[in-house]
């Protein structure tokens, strides 16, 4: 990590606007993510490859993510400037967590929306409860 980062003069950097219409400028520190896998044989490209490549391909201009992503952003910032790709702006948002303070996520097996509307839950009552679990984790 640190020979690839040696051969910029400048450090990477990039806008950050979490969930606000004023950016600031955040100075990548790829390091944090420790030494990351970009290949792989079991899988065509890595998580960070691909989607650092995807974006690039597709023209996006900004990427919304949880905050919980936010220290992976450093390495795709690196891995931009090592490809020559465009750097695109960067939104962090706080998490949906459950009452015990967990992320709801399909990746921690969450119920769905789709499944709260098949079990009959309105949709007033989905709103209602996540305005009351939304919590600030910035």
């Amino acid at each position: 990590m640190a020979k690839a980062l040696s051969q910029f003069a400048q450090p990477l950097t990039y806008n950050e606007y979490h969930e606000g219409e004023t950016g600031r400028i955040v100075v990548a520190q790829p390091e944090l993510w420790g030494d990351a896998l970009i290949g792989r044989r079991d899988v065509p490209a890595s998580y960070h490859i691909a989607c650092t490549l995807d974006d690039d391909a597709q023209g996006v201009t900004d990427v919304a993510r949880g905050v919980d992503l936010e220290p992976v952003t450093g390495l795709h910032r690196l891995l931009q400037a090592l490809l020559g790709l465009r750097t695109p702006r960067y939104r962090h948002h706080r998490l949906v967590l459950d009452g015990e303070g967990r992320k709801l996520s399909k990746s921690k097996a969450a119920q769905s929306l789709r499944d709260l509307r098949d079990g009959g839950v309105a949709a007033e009552t989905i709103r209602a409860d996540l305005s009351r679990l939304m919590k600030i984790t910035l």
